[in-house]
């Protein structure tokens, strides 16, 4: 798609879930986007994929206006990637950067009801899950999620990632893999923020492994 140039385009990181992924917006409209491989983000990965999205777009680095990048939860050094990186990148260009909540950010595709739910995998079995936009995001065993969402009227999630939740008896909205593109969506919501503070969050049958 045609791009303008002055300085309009959004670069949005969510490196705590998966291989991470990022997402380039022209305004409110999408441009293109890439999803990290494996299981865990690299810092070493994060920078080439932003200047490859950008190449395949024909633009570049001056052309970002505006960083989003996901405050969380998710993986503890992955979120530290991502964070660390927007803000060295917003200091460089002179742009504005912002958090967003990923599961808030991800709510806003439910159904609009307090029972609503929006699901991401953390860690190797863990899934992290928030109910309702003015609670607290929660974390449970994969083989516990199911129990979790029985009053959930909706499900947001990454269904390729967390194939279990699959047979809810629930609507189910498949967000994709790209988790950046939430954040994109998100980033002019009234829950952004200035405020760059990771959310970290905790199995509590666990004694270790803090996300």
């Amino acid at each position: 798609m045609p791009i303008n140039h002055d300085r309009n385009l959004t670069l949005c990181l969510e490196s705590g879930i998966a291989g991470g992924s990022i997402a380039l917006f022209d305004g409110e409209s999408f441009v293109g986007g890439r999803v990290g491989e494996g299981n865990t983000s690299r810092a070493e990965d994060l920078l080439p994929s932003v200047e490859n999205l950008l190449n395949d777009s024909g633009s570049s680095l001056r052309s970002i206006g505006r960083i989003g990048v996901s405050v969380g939860p998710g993986s503890f050094t992955g979120l530290r990637i991502g964070i660390a990186s927007a803000l060295g990148l917003s200091r460089a260009l002179e742009c504005e950067v912002v958090g967003v909540p990923l599961l808030t950010a991800m709510l806003a595709l439910g159904d609009g009801s307090q029972n609503a739910a929006a699901v991401v995998p953390i860690g190797k079995t863990d899934r992290a899950y928030l109910v309702d936009v003015n609670s607290v995001p929660a974390v449970v065993d994969m083989q516990k999620i199911h129990s979790a969402l029985l009053s959930a009227s909706s499900v947001v999630a990454p269904l390729d990632i967390v194939p279990e939740l699959r047979d809810l008896a629930c609507d189910l909205v498949d967000t994709g893999s790209n988790l950046a593109v939430m954040i994109g969506k998100g980033i002019s919501s009234g829950y952004a923020t200035t405020d760059l503070s990771p959310i970290y969050v905790q199995n509590p049958a666990r004694t270790r492994g803090l996300y």
